[in-house]
């Protein structure tokens, strides 16, 4: 490892899905909901799902890109200047930044990335109270400029539009107000998806680099039904309306784009039963203090105030209850019937999980088809075993998956992608994050190692 210093479908189990353009079905994103559990030790008598043979041949459910299958071996970026890394910041994009990134990544033969774009909507897009009236100054010149240097080291990004932190009451009444409005207002969103969305799609959708536009990251700790105490909270049926919309519109405007959206957990994309598992997750009252402790620092992967033991204790009974009643909130036909958009579906979906949430919701302990969904399926957030107070206790695996065989894991057990958390963190050397970043680039080159064939996936040479 070296450390840090058009086909249009996309074959998944028996089934081919259309509408995949350049790498077929990238990732993303903003990826998706946020994976969060907590655990305790303890629950039912059942046997834990085996681990795969994670040096056999291999399972996955590939992409294709110009008859080549592939695996979305990667990470997240996710941003370098949180909110601001595009649009009226004269400092910025910092291009040689980016362009160290990307450079780690295509060393350790990774393929794609995952980047935030408006994230709050502090910065961009353009606002006229409560309207939007463009992307923002230089937004899409900046994001084609990131997108540019990517392409030059042969690295595809997933471009997240928005996280929940637009409701995030620390950023102010001015934010949170415009962006409730956004969400909840049918002629807002429309104002954002005709004056921005829509702009950024057609400059942007023969970009070689862009393989996927996700739109939200982690939309639950927004929602009325599983929101965060920080957070501002909107119906689950207005996020559906939005994706629905700008999913629409992006598919309108590009048919071969990719669109997914960043869900914290399988229980917001499966109607199934949640799978028997080793670790259960307690009630919050049970948490021990370390797991508080693991939840809070799981929490503060994002810039704003420290987030108060309450506060994780809030957020992980929201995380349980979403256990207790799994729903697709992303299903085709729950998202049309909330928006009315025929085209307003998403082409994969993209999870996340955290160590702290046990077993029950682990990728790396259960098998892709146990989630009984009919999409592919990206990890698109996770720790590799390099957090301090992780679930388990032991910070170089993930209970007893060895932080070396983690995208061999997901690869194996039939997901489509693996994007571990956070460049940031590594560069700006946060306590008791710093692992995660090297780790996550050792996994890209063990990839390349044992599936080549899989993960080498030159982009189109820059002109």
């Amino acid at each position: 490892m070296k450390t840090p210093g058009r086909s249009t479908h996309v074959t998944f189990g028996d089934s081919t899905l259309p509408r995949f353009r350049r790498w077929g079905l990238v990732v993303a994103c903003c990826l998706l909901m946020g994976g969060c559990g907590l655990l305790g030790i303890g629950g039912d008598e059942s046997e834990p799902t085996p681990l795969p043979d994670t040096t056999s041949s291999g399972s996955a459910n590939l992409l294709s890109y110009d008859g080549t299958e592939f695996f979305v071996s990667g990470g997240n970026v996710a941003w370098n200047n949180f909110a601001r890394d595009v649009g009226p910041n004269p400092n910025h994009p910092d291009l040689s930044a980016f362009s160290d990134i990307f450079q780690q990544v295509r060393e350790n033969r990774g393929n794609v990335l995952r980047l935030w774009l408006h994230t709050n909507g502090a910065h961009t897009p353009a606002w006229g109270d409560s309207t939007v009236v463009g992307p923002g100054e230089n937004t899409i010149e900046d994001l084609g400029a990131i997108l540019d240097e990517a392409q030059e080291h042969d690295v595809g990004l997933v471009v997240c539009l928005w996280s929940f932190d637009m409701l995030r009451r620390s950023y102010g009444e001015e934010v949170t107000n415009r962006a409730h409005a956004l969400l909840t207002e049918r002629d807002k969103t429309e104002s954002y998806v005709t004056n921005a969305l829509v702009p950024m799609v057609e400059a942007l959708s023969d970009h070689p680099a862009l393989v996927a536009w996700e739109i939200f990251n982690e939309p639950a700790g927004m929602s009325e039904e599983f929101g965060w105490s920080d957070i501002r909270h909107v119906p689950f049926s207005d996020i559906q309306r939005f994706v629905n919309l700008t999913a629409g519109a992006i598919h309108e405007t590009d048919a071969d784009a990719l669109v997914t959206s960043g869900a914290w957990s399988f229980s917001v994309i499966t109607d199934a039963d949640l799978p028997s598992s080793e670790v259960k997750m307690p009630s919050a009252s049970a948490l021990e203090p370390a797991q508080v402790t693991a939840i809070q620092r799981h929490l503060s992967r994002y810039p704003g105030p420290s987030v108060g033991r309450a506060a994780a204790r809030s957020f992980y009974r929201a995380y349980r209850k979403s256990s207790h009643s799994p729903r697709n909130y992303y299903r085709d036909d729950r998202l049309i019937d909330a928006g009315g958009h025929e085209q307003g579906t998403l082409d994969f979906y993209s999870v996340h999980y955290y160590e702290w949430a046990g077993t029950e919701q682990s990728p790396f302990h259960h098998d892709v088809s146990v989630w009984g969904v009919d999409k592919p399926v990206v990890v698109g957030e996770f720790f590799l075993g390099g957090s301090r107070d992780s679930g388990d206790g032991d910070p170089d695996s993930t209970y007893g998956v060895a932080w070396q065989e983690l995208y061999p894991t997901l690869y194996e057990r039939g997901y489509t992608g693996a994007l571990g958390w956070q460049w940031f963190d590594w560069d700006r050397e946060r306590e008791g994050l710093t692992e995660n970043w090297p780790r996550a680039l050792n996994n890209m080159s063990t990839m390349y190692d044992r599936h080549p064939d899989d993960v080498d996936l030159p982009l189109d040479p820059a002109s």
